[in-house]
């Protein structure tokens, strides 16, 4: 029996299913595209967290390692601004106006041990070498290409390692660099490169007769370099320590080989350097724009850095003396570095119309080269470490 509705009842109109249908459409896109801005906007903080992350490790390697800078190295060849890494080498290549600025120093090892004659149980006249540091047996005193002392079992002098050199108690030090890679144990005599004039990292001057007495020793130093460079679209600060630490013939210098460089951070697309020099009544600031900082004058025009070629002050030169105030990297006080720190990737939280976050222009950057890509963002970083090292008053061993 078929069932009649009663007065009043009626079913479901199509007008009625349809804004039925409309409202849980439109409730749905709604929740879609809530949970979609909520995940363009978790990208984009993902995006900013890897800037700061980038930028941090940045910050926190040029720290370390700029308080390092010149550890037990004579203050005139600690700060390199001609020669490593200079393609034209010696010429001006560490400021960048239109492109980042670079750094080379050094620093002697620390992970060594040098004891007195008594000390410590030491018996041998002139004093005990362990740890990365070796009594020197010989030397090259004509044209300084060799050096022969006696490794351990298990040490290795890398090509292109920098060693020092140096008569009792530290005196006459003298830096060179390994051109042949040998390993111990055993008697080795190392060959070294080729001294170059003015290079710090080659003096190779050996002559003194200190050098053929007992109690001279050698020390291995460490290099640093740091650098931007550009791997498929995405920039990296890297390390050049100058190895060839895959021990293939080849050095990483002037990028002939990429294996042997140590990435730092990605994302790091500009790098500004200024040197801060010991501000005086005694004698006009040396930099261009006059306030003793090397580095920072962008109305200049041009690039200004330290100038190794110019006269140098020793551990015992007078305080006042002009030397002590002319543009000699031995008179760099405080280093302040400033980064600016891209997004690795393209930030999806922002439209297509969005170009860029604008561009970072540190110290005497110029504006001329507007960053690249689209929908990128960008952090500064900024930091500033004293070169405690660079006022040593006499050389040392302990």
């Amino acid at each position: 029996m078929t069932r009649r509705p009663h007065a009043g009842e009626r079913g479901t109109s199509l007008v009625e299913l349809m804004i039925a249908i409309g409202i849980a459409i439109l409730a749905g896109s709604l929740t879609t595209m809530v949970f979609v801005t909520q995940h363009r906007a978790l990208q984009s903080a993902d995006v900013v967290r890897q800037a700061n992350e980038a930028a941090r490790d940045a910050t926190l390697e040029l720290e370390t390692a700029l308080r390092r800078a010149g550890w037990g190295v004579d203050p005139r060849y600690v700060l390199d601004t001609r020669f490593y890494g200079c393609p034209s080498s010696p010429g001006s290549c560490r400021d960048g106006r239109t492109g980042p600025d670079e750094m080379v120093f050094v620093a002697r090892s620390p992970y060594y041990q040098w004891n007195d004659f008594n000390q410590n149980g030491c018996t041998t006249a002139g004093g005990c070498f362990s740890g990365n540091s070796w009594p020197l047996e010989s030397r090259d005193a004509t044209n300084g290409r060799t050096v022969t002392i006696t490794l351990r079992a298990g040490e290795f002098l890398h090509k292109g390692r920098v060693i020092q050199v140096v008569c009792t108690l530290g005196q006459n030090a003298t830096l060179a660099t390994v051109a042949t890679a040998v390993g111990g144990p055993g008697q080795q005599t190392v060959q070294l490169m080729d001294p170059v004039p003015l290079n710090p990292y080659r003096e190779n001057s050996f002559s003194n007769s200190c050098f053929g007495q007992t109690g001279a020793g050698v020390f291995l130093v460490d290099r640093y370099h740091y650098q931007v460079i550009d791997f498929s679209g995405t920039p990296w600060l890297m390390l050049d320590t100058g190895l060839d630490s895959d021990t293939d013939g080849n050095l990483p210098e002037n990028l002939g080989d990429l294996d042997d460089l140590i990435p730092v951070a990605p994302g790091i697309e500009d790098v500004q350097i200024a040197y801060s020099l010991t501000p005086t009544g005694l004698y006009t600031a040396p930099d261009s724009d006059q306030d003793w900082i090397v580095g920072n004058d962008a109305s200049s025009g041009t690039n200004e850095e330290l100038n190794p070629t110019l006269a140098a002050p020793l551990y015992g030169t007078s305080r006042t003396d002009a030397s002590r105030f002319n543009l000699h990297p031995a008179n760099a006080r405080l280093v302040r570095v400033t980064l600016s720190v891209r997004s690795v990737r393209h930030d999806p939280g922002h439209t297509a119309d969005f170009a860029n976050d604008p561009p970072i222009v540190a110290e005497n950057r110029s504006t001329s080269s507007p960053p690249a890509g689209i929908n990128y963002r960008r952090i500064r970083a900024f930091s500033t470490v004293g070169l405690r090292n660079m006022d040593g008053k006499a050389s040392f061993m302990f």
